[in-house]
């Protein structure tokens, strides 16, 4: 089929374009690029990429090293009208995941986050009260709340780290914001197994945080100052009880709950976060078997600093900073093995939107763990936003 030759120019045209407003973007100083595409809707275009090299001192894995790129986003996040949004967030990361097509073979691109916004109680002013509901690939209950306290590119916080659950996953959230910057109350109706997996039984997951920040209307460090609480019911279905069996079991307890404190401010992150989760497994049972359900509860005391003190005390502009970080976790209060973890090293700002950190970090068990859950690596990390 024949095209018109216009077409070819004007192709070459869109994809020029495409190569040269984003170099120029770079060039210049300030906050994310804002490109106009359309009469009807403003998107606005962002990425965070972090990765490390790192190398290991342990017995089990001594003198392993190697340069990763831990991710690479891309946000697109727009408004169609006064109350519509939307975000988009393509994930590139390396397939690890032992036994799939892709594995150790190279790099894969899923969608992070993927949702529609109404906003459906708009406040004339900042100070009123707003509420959004959301559809799609959204943040889950605490992490990424969580995030804004802890530099994500040297780890994931704790209750991502330990699998209290994903930091995104698929279903219905409500957001409603408290007037005077007191906080927000925040609702979640998802899948449960995250945005890495699709859904796997008939049960969905309950959410509800509430965080409040008591002196956001005040100047100073303490302004910052917030205070959450969250709780999460679910459950998970049996070994057995698959679609197409015939099969259905008693759904299994999958639940959490937490309270979080912490401090927000340019030279000064500080996070308190203890949380248990309580789940049951069973012996898989079949027709004719009777369903025999084990408990068990884990619990996670996190405990994090990031601390600019040059700038904190005004002694000067240098923007060097140091991280020192506590995580105890017990899988299995019934039984005795846990682990420690550990994060000490400094970091540096380079510019304003990247940083690099030379940074220890150290898994330790204890109680009957084995010697090789034992894991020291020294790492360099980078970060940049744009």
């Amino acid at each position: 089929m024949l095209r018109p030759r216009w077409l070819g120019g004007l192709a070459i045209l869109i994809v020029s374009a495409g190569a040269v407003a984003p170099a120029a973007a770079q060039d210049q100083p300030g906050p994310t690029p804002h490109l106009t595409v359309c009469k009807i809707c403003d998107l606005d275009i962002g990425g965070w990429v972090f990765g490390n090299y790192s190398y290991r001192t342990d017995p089990s894995g001594r003198d392993q090293n190697g340069f990763e790129l831990g991710r690479a986003y891309l946000n697109f996040r727009g408004k169609v009208g006064d109350r519509i949004s939307f975000r988009v967030t393509p994930d590139l990361f390396q397939q690890t995941t032992a036994g799939s097509d892709a594995y150790y073979k190279g790099w894969s691109l899923r969608i992070k986050y993927a949702y529609l916004g109404y906003t459906w109680v708009k406040g004339k002013e900042a100070k009123d009260w707003n509420a959004e509901a959301r559809v799609g690939a959204a943040q889950t209950l605490e992490i990424d709340e969580e995030e804004r306290f802890w530099a994500r590119y040297l780890g994931q916080v704790g209750t991502e780290r330990n699998g209290f659950f994903s930091s995104s996953d698929v279903g219905v959230v409500n957001v409603v914001r408290l007037p005077n910057k007191l906080g927000e109350l925040y609702s979640t109706v998802q899948n449960g197994p995250g945005y890495a997996s699709r859904e796997t039984d008939r049960f969905k997951d309950f959410g509800t945080r509430l965080s409040i920040t008591p002196l956001a209307n005040r100047k100073g460090l303490l302004s910052t100052l917030e205070f959450a609480g969250w709780a999460y019911t679910g459950k998970v279905a049996s070994k057995n009880d698959v679609g197409g069996s015939g099969l259905r079991f008693k759904g299994l307890k999958r639940d959490r709950w937490g309270v979080f404190a912490g401090l927000r401010d340019p030279n000064l992150l500080l996070g308190v976060d203890y949380a248990e989760r309580i789940d049951q497994g069973d012996n898989a049972p079949t027709a004719g078997q009777a369903q025999v359900v084990s408990d068990s509860t884990g619990r996670l005391l996190s405990t994090y600093l990031l601390v600019k003190p040059l700038r904190l005390f005004h002694v000067s502009n240098l923007p060097l900073g140091f991280v020192l970080r506590d995580d105890g976790f017990t899988p299995n209060t019934n039984t005795a093995p846990k682990t420690r973890y550990l994060v000490v090293g400094t970091t540096m700002d380079v510019g304003e939107r990247g940083q690099v950190a030379l940074d220890w970090q150290e898994s330790k068990p204890y109680g009957g763990l084995p010697a090789a859950s034992l894991n020291r690596t020294w790492f360099f990390h980078y970060t940049l936003l744009f």
